[in-house]
């Protein structure tokens, strides 16, 4: 029994550790989505969302061309 509890302690600090490093990246993503939905649909909605808006503006810079000619 006492190695199942530390065991379980030990879960639990790696547990925490995981969860602060979450909460920096959902706080990064500046706290997307509606209360009440879980923060990784959220996180991962707005990844989505930014990711697609990076590769508009990368055709639009693209199609527009540098303006560089040599």
């Amino acid at each position: 029994m006492p190695g199942e509890l530390e065991a379980l302690r030990d879960w639990k600090r790696s547990a925490l550790v995981v969860l602060a490093e979450w909460e920096a990246v959902f706080d990064a993503a500046g706290r997307p989505g509606p209360v009440g939905r879980s923060k990784a649909a959220n996180t991962n909605a707005e990844v989505l969302r930014l990711r697609a808006e990076n590769s508009v503006l990368a055709a639009a810079l693209a199609d527009r061309g540098d303006g560089d000619d040599g």
